[in-house]
């Protein structure tokens, strides 16, 4: 039996992966979000928490 009845993504829930992505990642853990939203949710974070590891490093 598939559950293909997920949640739509809410505007508080964007909001707040804009503003704080570190914390409102962990809400994408539920189940009822389509995978693909949790692994984009993933990537966006890490992205946006290594993003500024590259400008520190000298050459």
């Amino acid at each position: 039996m598939v559950d293909t009845d997920y949640r739509p993504l809410d505007l508080w829930l964007l909001l707040g992966m804009q503003t704080v992505p570190i914390l409102f990642v962990w809400l994408f853990l539920r189940r009822s979000y389509r995978p693909s939203l949790r692994r984009a949710a993933f990537v966006y974070t890490a992205v946006t928490a290594l993003l500024p590891l590259l400008g520190s490093f000298e050459i």
